[in-house]
């Protein structure tokens, strides 16, 4: 059973660390364009919580909360405007 978990841990470890992996290249690669075409923040949004309610399968009323990220938007020399 020990092996068992030891091996649970270890994936777990293993992909938290691919995931942080992918998202320094991600914002490198982001930082890189960004660079290489000129983009130029035009507009910034603040990110939101909403609340959500709904009926479970047993009648009872379920209540949620959730949020959006903050998001940036950069017009960049090719004439397109990309979010973040």
């Amino acid at each position: 059973m020990n092996y068992i978990m030891a091996a649970i841990v270890s994936g777990c470890v293993a992909l938290c660390g691919m995931v942080i992996y992918a998202s320094i290249k991600d914002a490198q690669e982001w930082d890189a364009f960004k660079a290489a075409h000129a983009c130029k923040v035009v507009a910034y949004t603040r990110g939101q919580t909403f609340t959500t309610t709904s009926i479970d399968t047993k009648g009872n009323l379920v209540t949620g909360v959730g949020s959006t990220p903050d998001q940036t938007s950069w017009l960049c020399n090719d004439g397109v405007v990309y979010t973040r």
